[in-house]
């Protein structure tokens, strides 16, 4: 049953549930990240090339941060609640979320910024067409390290517990990458098609899915396949 955007559910557990549905309109392009600012307010990232930051509370738009030239293709929030955007223009953006302003401008890639990762030591890292992985010290707006040797478009990243990152590719493989040093640790190969996603799991291992309609289970310290989880239908 739906009244006034609420909807009614009944269900087996003998409970009835009411969901309230929140539409915020304001963007004038296609949708690409939201962030969690924390319990009242989230950030969304869009083709328009801006950031609004919303209240869910009012359904309020209480700013809208601009600066970049293209659209926006990912963002991340900060442990000091500023946020990181990428976007098609080959730019990163650290955006002040209080004041609406954007405090550094982070510039390296040769094409589009596709992800933004953030590390648990306050950098992140940008993925991009170009394929590279880059390691950006926010403080500085500096490039640390500069992580090359995918053949195809890097088109996944994820980050470990502790603190290296497993990229996948269209070249068929997924690479361990050491941020600290910059280096390739492992090249994790098997999958006869381009990587479309990759995942941690709790105990270390990594599980990545493929074009090839296979998801596999990686032992990533030694650099193999533990499992072939094979599509049948």
């Amino acid at each position: 049953m739906r009244d006034n955007g609420r909807f009614v559910s009944g269900s087996s557990d003998n409970t009835l549930r009411m969901w309230l549905v929140l539409i915020l309109e304001c963007h004038s392009g296609w949708i690409t990240s939201v962030v969690k600012l924390d319990d009242d307010r989230v950030v969304s990232g869009s083709g328009n090339k801006t950031l609004r930051v919303w209240n869910m509370e009012t359904c309020f738009c209480e700013k809208t941060l601009e600066s970049h030239s293209c659209g926006i293709t990912s963002a991340v929030m900060l442990d000091d609640d500023r946020v990181v955007s990428g976007s098609e223009d080959k730019t990163l953006r650290v955006w002040n979320e209080e004041t609406g302003s954007c405090e550094k401008i982070l510039e390296g890639h040769s094409y589009d910024i596709a992800i933004v990762v953030k590390l648990d030591d306050g950098r992140v890292v940008s993925r991009s067409g170009d394929r590279t992985l880059r390691v950006w010290n926010i403080e500085t707006g500096s490039c640390e390290k500069i992580l090359e040797g995918h053949s195809g478009w890097i088109t996944c990243v994820v980050k470990l517990d502790d603190g290296r990152v497993v990229s996948g590719s269209g070249d068929n493989n997924l690479r361990v990458w050491n941020i600290e040093t910059g280096s390739c640790e492992n090249i994790l190969e098997g999958h006869s098609s381009k990587i479309t996603t990759v995942l941690k799991l709790d105990d270390g291992r990594v599980l990545s899915g493929s074009g090839d309609n296979n998801l596999r289970v990686w032992n990533v310290d030694a650099g193999f396949c533990e499992k072939i989880l094979e599509h049948l239908g």
